[in-house]
């Protein structure tokens, strides 16, 4: 799927809104948003819930850029000494969802908690030419402090630029 840049706005999916907008622009008419919904209608179309398709998934899209991309992404580290970094972050309900072993027709077992919701947080990061595994606890919200911080710690272990 391609996102289009349509009179200022990169999206795939409009609502009534983006749409007055792109009339008004294109034809100089500026309708009531609910207006736009049954001129819509009324030439056969509705608003839908979008199913989303990951553009990953295209095989052509996906080989051109193993074929052009990537070896490009390679060989700038290696000139350069640098790493190439996989990362993702984690959370984890902690006891939120579980089940355990009752008697059947018995009463729903019971297990006592604090009430309060508890989360485990992490991110890791792996180099792809070592295979060497950086991670990091997060106490909290994971946010972009966090993330600085755990950038920080990885520049802070290699003098390797990151890619």
């Amino acid at each position: 799927m391609q996102v289009r840049k349509v009179v200022g706005f990169e999206t795939a999916c409009w609502n009534a809104v983006l749409i007055r907008v792109l009339i008004w622009h294109e034809f100089g008419v500026l309708y009531n948003r609910h207006y736009v919904c049954t001129l819509l209608h009324n030439v056969g179309f509705s608003f839908q819930k979008a199913r989303f398709v990951s553009d990953h998934l295209d095989a052509a899209k996906r080989l051109a850029w193993l074929q052009d991309k990537w070896p490009a992404i390679v060989r700038a580290a290696t000139r350069r000494d640098g790493l190439i970094l996989f990362e993702d972050e984690a959370s984890f309900a902690n006891g939120a969802r579980s089940a355990t072993p009752g008697p059947e027709g018995g009463h729903q077992p019971e297990v006592p908690t604090s009430g309060k919701r508890q989360r485990l947080q992490g991110v890791g990061a792996i180099e792809y030419f070592s295979g060497r595994l950086f991670y990091q606890g997060i106490e909290g919200r994971f946010n972009s402090e966090h993330y600085q911080e755990f950038l920080q710690q990885i520049m802070a272990q290699t003098t390797q630029i990151c890619f």
